[in-house]
């Protein structure tokens, strides 16, 4: 983490810059909503560790279906059917479990367990080529 971004979770964690959290947050929703980062989950609980890119097409495909939802809205965190029919999903398709199977797995799982077992991180696109740079092409 750039020594930049530690120094300003320092302030924020602090209160230093209370008065303008509205505007930090609108500030990192906008880099977030432009394209250019995004923010992505992982599961990772029982021998399952899938990040959302992970999916398969199949998978995702089953997700939405199941949830009732465009795939690419759905956030796991956000709501519980949608959570539930993700792991609906992967414990049948990772761990090979019957329906039956699956759905008792999930009533062994606690609130506590699940959400603890999600994480977010970002990623960056990447800076796309400069087409006016010369990288040897004859």
């Amino acid at each position: 983490m750039p020594e930049t971004a530690k120094r300003v979770i320092t302030r924020v964690l602090s209160g230093e810059l209370d008065g303008s959290l509205v505007d930090l947050s609108s500030a990192i929703a906008q880099r977030i909503t432009s394209g250019d980062v995004s923010v992505k989950w992982r599961f990772c609980l029982d021998g399952l560790d899938i990040t959302e890119d992970d999916l398969t097409f199949e998978e995702a495909f089953q997700w939405e279906r199941a949830a009732d939802q465009n795939w690419s809205m759905l956030r796991p965190l956000a709501d519980a059917s949608v959570c539930r029919s993700l792991l609906l999903v992967l414990l049948q398709s990772r761990k090979a479990m019957s329906p039956e199977e699956a759905e008792e797995q999930l009533k062994r799982w606690t609130l506590g367990q699940v959400v603890a077992a999600f994480s977010t991180f970002e990623e960056v696109a990447p800076d796309p080529l400069d087409p006016s740079e010369d990288f040897g092409a004859p």
